[in-house]
């Protein structure tokens, strides 16, 4: 393999290949965020950071895609499918956080939804987070020991004396492996 091959694939692997609708982040210690229970920890045995642990085995589309590379890095990306997403969504977050917590009470009772809403409102978040991340419409922000943290924008209808008003909103998420999202915090109104 002459040069030019190398780098060819240094930056095939660096991008996720050419082409690819989605890429696999990939590190060669065997922890991950599922692992390691949600706190990616350092792998001294494969010489891997606990940033590289906590985007092992994450999927994101190749066009938005986290670019954390430091000085030796032997993490590479390749095109993988993605199809739907899967979910680790405690229907908590909706029945005792929503609806019980003060502030968020206040905010989803101002768009007319109840507690006997919980389950709509969890099909629904759940619906638009997968939609929404298959399409690549998900805003990068954070990474930590915790995983890359993004957020999924959608538009949800109020009901009740609301039923005539659309609310921006958004879901926290962050990258588990092999195609997962958490969903950290359900529904905020912009």
């Amino acid at each position: 393999m002459n040069i030019f091959d190398r780098l060819f694939d240094w930056v095939k692997n660096i991008i996720g290949g050419f082409g690819g609708e989605f890429v696999q982040k990939i590190s060669l210690s065997s922890l991950d965020l599922e692992n390691c229970n949600g706190v990616a920890t350092s792998d001294g045995f494969t010489n891997t950071c606990e940033i590289c642990v906590a985007l092992n085995k994450t999927v994101f589309k190749s066009t938005n895609s986290p670019t954390f590379i430091h000085p030796n890095c032997k993490c590479i990306q390749v095109p993988t499918t993605l199809s739907s997403p899967s979910l680790i969504f405690d229907m908590r977050k909706i029945t005792d956080y929503l609806f019980i917590d003060k502030n968020k009470s206040r905010m989803i009772k101002s768009m007319g939804y109840y507690p006997e809403d919980a389950q709509y409102l969890y099909d629904y978040v759940s619906l638009n987070v997968k939609k929404e991340f298959v399409k690549g419409n998900y805003i990068l922000k954070n990474l930590n020991k915790n995983g890359q943290h993004f957020q999924i924008n959608y538009d949800i209808n109020g009901k009740r004396e609301h039923a005539n008003e659309t609310f921006q909103c958004y879901a926290g998420c962050i990258a588990y492996p092999n195609g997962k999202i958490k969903i950290a915090t359900a529904l905020v109104k912009i």
